[in-house]
């Protein structure tokens, strides 16, 4: 069970964040976050990560090669980097 406390409501740029947060941050909140460091994230990391910038954007994807998702509303996109 994750208590309260320990979800991020919001990642703020400049600020580091464990790996634990990461994880806890992606599963609470409707978000997307690029990272070329990591493939993936996991409540058990300790790996830190440092908030590089964030982008409230329309997202635009495609999905297996012929089917195109019209964006309803805009999202927030973080891009982190691993210290």
């Amino acid at each position: 069970m994750v208590l309260e406390s320990e979800v991020p409501k919001k990642l703020v740029i400049g600020v580091t964040y464990t790996a634990k947060e990461i994880y806890y941050f992606l599963g609470y909140n409707d978000t997307i976050i690029l990272c070329e460091d990591t493939p993936m994230f996991s409540d058990k990391g300790n790996s830190t990560y440092i908030v590089e910038n964030m982008y409230e954007t329309f997202v635009h994807r495609n999905e297996n090669s012929n089917t195109y998702h019209i964006p309803v509303r805009k999202k927030k996109v973080y891009v982190i980097s691993k210290n």
